[in-house]
């Protein structure tokens, strides 16, 4: 299976171009060529992902197919624009317990967190179970969210956690 990363075909001085090519991946697999679409946006609280593969055959060549995929990704994101971070209130965060995976596909505990900044910007921080200790992993998460909170001029609050 050949899946080609379209950034990877094209000179990385063209912003313009490598935005007509956003979300777009060649797919060159056995018997199948053709132009694949792929985005997530946050529907109802989940995540969903929209999926079209452009077959070169039944658009009529590759040009063809690529500009069909354009087209319906730009109508798909008309439709179902992406979120907006920028409208998220600054200060606001998350404290959670997580898992972190490594490269070789294992994975460990973590205690995370994020923030809003300005500008629509997050910020995140996360400490290591296994190096610090469950409880000092959390205290240091804690401690970083309210210094983080009290750049922004806010009060130390805590966030929901998870």
């Amino acid at each position: 299976m050949v899946i080609t990363k379209v950034s990877s075909l094209v000179d990385g001085r063209h912003k313009q171009t490598l935005n007509a090519f956003r979300n777009i991946t060649r797919c060159d697999y056995g018997r199948t060529h053709g132009w694949w679409v792929r985005f997530q946006r946050l529907l109802e609280g989940k995540k969903k992902v929209h999926s079209k593969l452009f077959s070169d055959g039944v658009c009529g060549g590759r040009g063809k197919a690529l500009k069909a995929a354009q087209a319906w990704r730009d109508e798909q994101e008309r439709l179902v624009p992406a979120r907006s971070y920028r409208a998220l209130q600054i200060g606001l965060g998350r404290i959670r317990r997580a898992r972190r995976k490594r490269a070789d596909g294992s994975s460990y505990p973590v205690w995370a967190a994020w923030i809003m900044l300005k500008g629509g910007r997050l910020a995140a921080a996360s400490y290591a179970v296994h190096v610090w200790g469950d409880v000092e992993a959390k205290k240091k998460v804690i401690a970083w969210y309210k210094r983080k909170r009290r750049e922004l001029g806010l009060s130390p609050k805590m966030p929901t956690q998870a």
